[in-house]
């Protein structure tokens, strides 16, 4: 055989395993639970989410190098992972890997997809001396090593969500369960026996006490209960082979609760609820088993009507005061939303009171508001100038500012004056998604008339209700 003819059977065999890798491992499926995740001792990491070939939990080079701090070195056919005195080199293809020069076996080959090669998680991690779990409950690879931090990229809370439950209820997100190992004598598991739900309540049965932690994940919305020193009972597996099951409920929020096997040590039950939509929920420990209550989201919207008492605002073409129009549209959208089961409304003010900007900004962030909401009518020089105006300041806010300018501007029929940013103090200094609105000038005489109209001011709180409604996802 020529050295052509070798080069070329050499090229093909290459091209042939690439495709056998892709056919026998598809591309990583997309999780019912949404984009996967990797946590590092606890914390989730911003990086390339890890991808499922085969049923098997894989990770970029570039998530390798976040995770582990090791420097990746990318030919055209191999991959170099070094850290401290140990160098891995992995093919793709091939179901082997070369370590500080020696080749040794490995049970799953790395597998490319585009231009983006993925290596086998466990196998690679485990020998930087990493624990690798992978959680199909919540899509989650969860990595742990004594001492370390991610060694690349950034770290933030698992989650990343201000409408998050309270770090009281949440815990620190996803960790490895903790046991008491150095204690010989640890108690006899907790077998899991049952799951039912009455009512709002979710309950999980057991043969004696138990010790949960629980946190809160979005996108989608599930609540995840660790169970230490546990076990499931037979009944609840329904024959699985696997420790594994799922139990379906009916209600408006829940779905179904799926519980598994999540740790060997010390033995600890996951179950996760999945819910349809974003709830409130708490956890309360009996003295066999623990209950679960599921309940309706309720958002704090803060309203805002602008000006006050020694502040009057802008004065209107008929000589009305802009703070008389802010308080009672103010007043109508709060009566609107007050008949909303799943909003709290709040006014900063409910009468002819000057309240000082920073304040109002300080009450809607002191009572833990999700949205926020400021009142205004607008005024220029040129009295003939018209339109709707919406405002936000921070970049989290303009979502609900594109929302909120669509549902009003066709209320109040204005021309359109577009969403704006401006750092205004009260949209500014509070940490929710806040805006802003000048409903319209009140210094053009056809505008104002409208606009000190009941039938408008009726339309136009409407639209506020709505708005609101449509940017948190209430039906």
């Amino acid at each position: 055989m020529n050295n052509f003819t070798g080069c070329f059977m050499k090229r093909c065999l290459f091209i042939m395993l690439v495709c056998c890798s892709l056919l026998l491992f598809p591309l990583a499926a997309v999780s019912a639970m949404g984009e996967m995740k990797v946590y590092l001792n606890g914390q989730a990491v911003q990086t390339d989410p890890p991808q499922l070939f085969g049923g098997q939990p894989y990770l970029s080079a570039s998530a390798v190098r976040d995770l582990l701090g090791a420097q990746i070195v990318e030919d055209v056919h191999k991959i170099h992972v070094k850290k401290n005195n140990l160098t891995l080199t992995y093919s793709v293809g091939q179901s082997a890997v070369t370590v500080n020069g020696l080749e040794e076996r490995i049970e799953h080959a790395p597998v490319a997809s585009g231009e983006t090669v993925y290596l086998p998680a466990d196998s690679l991690l485990q020998r930087f001396g990493a624990k690798v779990l992978w959680d199909p409950l919540t899509a989650s690879l969860f990595v742990f090593q004594k001492d370390k931090s991610p060694g690349g990229g950034q770290s933030r809370p698992p989650g990343g969500s201000g409408d998050q439950t309270k770090p009281a209820d949440v815990g620190g997100g996803p960790s490895k369960p903790s046991g008491n190992s150095g204690d010989s004598a640890q108690p006899k598991p907790a077998q899991i026996t049952a799951v039912s739900m009455n009512g709002d309540r979710i309950s999980i049965a057991a043969d004696h006490a138990l010790q949960p932690q629980h946190f809160y994940l979005t996108d989608p919305h599930r609540i995840v209960v660790d169970i230490p020193n546990s076990t499931l009972a037979p009944a609840l597996l329904a024959g699985s082979q696997e420790a594994y099951g799922e139990t379906a409920l009916h209600h408006p929020l829940v779905e179904k609760v799926r519980y598994a096997l999540f740790s060997t040590e010390p033995s600890t039950v996951r179950l996760v609820v999945d819910l349809k939509s974003q709830a409130q929920y708490s956890i309360l420990a009996e003295n066999e088993g623990i209950g679960i209550t599921v309940k309706d989201k309720i958002y704090k919207i803060v309203i805002d009507a602008g000006h006050g008492g020694k502040d009057p605002g802008t004065q209107g073409a008929s000589g009305a005061y802009e703070k008389d129009f802010n308080l009672r549209l103010a007043q109508k959208i709060y009566d609107l939303m007050k008949k909303e089961s799943a909003l709290e409304p709040l006014m900063t003010r409910t009468d002819d009171t000057f309240i000082s900007l920073d304040d109002r900004a300080a009450l809607a962030n002191s009572m833990g508001a999700d949205l926020f909401i400021s009142i205004h009518g607008n005024a220029h020089f040129k009295t003939s100038l018209a339109g709707t105006e919406t405002y936000y300041s921070r970049p989290e806010s303009l979502a609900f500012a594109q929302v909120m300018h669509r549902h009003v501007l066709a209320a109040t029929n204005f021309p359109d004056r577009e969403v704006r940013q401006a750092d205004f103090r009260v949209i500014k200094d509070t940490t929710m998604p806040a805006v802003l609105l000048e409903i319209g000038y009140l210094t053009n005489r056809e505008s104002e008339r409208s606009i000190l109209s009941d039938e408008f001011q009726d339309r136009t709180a409407q639209a506020v209700v709505d708005a609101v409604k449509e940017y948190l996802g209430i039906n």
